[in-house]
């Protein structure tokens, strides 16, 4: 049995990809929208999509999210 190679991968890939395959698109970007979107208070969302980790979902994530994207392929 293989397992994918994790040390190739960047960290962070794996807490901005919310599909788990480690690479982030926009895709990944319009599920933290959504979810952003759905509870109007930050401390309620998913915390699973706290990529930051300060306790609420918010564009602070958004941005973080954003660097692993920028340039194309940085994941994984």
């Amino acid at each position: 049995m293989e397992f994918p190679a994790t040390a190739t991968s960047r960290d962070g890939c794996e807490a901005a990809s919310f599909n788990n395959d480690r690479i982030v698109t926009s895709g990944d970007q319009l599920l933290l929208a959504i979810e952003i979107a759905r509870e109007v208070t930050p401390s309620l969302r998913l915390v699973s999509m706290d990529i930051n980790k300060d306790g609420v979902v918010s564009s602070g994530d958004q941005l973080l999210q954003v660097q692993f994207m920028d340039p194309p392929g940085q994941c994984p």
